[in-house]
């Protein structure tokens, strides 16, 4: 009984290793020890219901996953990694639902990338409110030491009579000073490189747009229905938060 018991236990520490991996992962970053495992997963999911409509749906979802991703690594690193991974994750997406003829799926897709566009635009502007150019260097001028004053020497003369001559103080050069020049700012130089990166994505973005336009014209239809879907509930919305108040 105690042998069996002793493997019970480690069955279920197998089988409960996976579980654990997958939540592990779930808030993994690209850089992250667990991010490939949660990859992996994605990658088993698709290729498991490739032949169901469940592929596309999936592979939305997971668009969506790389541009929270891409968002959080923005904000917190100052990577753009993440968005060279929605652009990737964009594409693949956008190969599967053709594939399918998923006409709304597409337009799914279709509204969540304009959506990522929008919010890229909006950080572009974020970015672009802040100075670009680095500031001149500054100079600062170190404080001059206090020069030492050599007391007089009196030297001493044969004659009684005479009183003794002091020698009179040597004038003492002060330093010159050194300029010592700070290191220039380097912040507004990544700025520039992560405003470049967002225009990049969002032009990429846009030409997976058109390919999918190109080959599921009604897509566009889509997207358009459920852009006033969202419209008229943010509109709901606000009406009950004002009737609340």
């Amino acid at each position: 009984m105690k042998f069996l018991s002793t493997l019970l236990t480690f069955v279920s520490l197998i089988l409960a290793a996976p579980t654990v991996l997958i939540l592990a992962s779930w808030n993994a970053l690209p850089g992250d020890a667990l991010y490939p495992f949660k990859k992996g997963l994605e990658t088993i999911t698709l290729a498991v219901t490739g032949g169901t409509p469940l592929a596309a749906k999936f592979s939305v979802q997971f668009t969506e996953r790389r541009f929270s991703e891409a968002n959080k690594l923005l904000t917190t690193q100052g990577s753009t990694v993440g968005f060279t991974l929605l652009v990737e994750e964009a594409k693949q997406s956008k190969d599967i639902i053709v594939e399918k003829s998923d006409t709304q799926t597409a337009g799914e897709l279709l509204f969540k990338i304009e959506e990522y566009q929008k919010n890229i635009v909006t950080q572009q502007e974020a970015l672009t409110a802040q100075p670009l150019t680095s500031p001149a260097p500054q100079v600062i001028i170190p404080p001059q030491p206090t020069p030492e004053v050599q007391e007089p020497v009196l030297s001493p003369i044969t004659v009684v009579t005479q009183t003794p001559t002091p020698t009179p103080t040597p004038e003492v050069e002060k330093p010159l000073a050194t300029p010592v020049l700070l290191p220039k700012i380097t912040e507004p130089v990544k700025a520039q490189e992560v405003v470049m990166k967002l225009e990049e994505t969002k032009h990429d973005l846009e030409k997976i747009k058109d390919e999918i336009k190109k080959d599921l014209p009604e897509a566009a239809q889509k997207a358009k229905e459920l852009q006033e879907e969202r419209h008229d509930a943010k509109e709901q919305k606000g009406e009950q938060k004002e009737r609340k108040d």
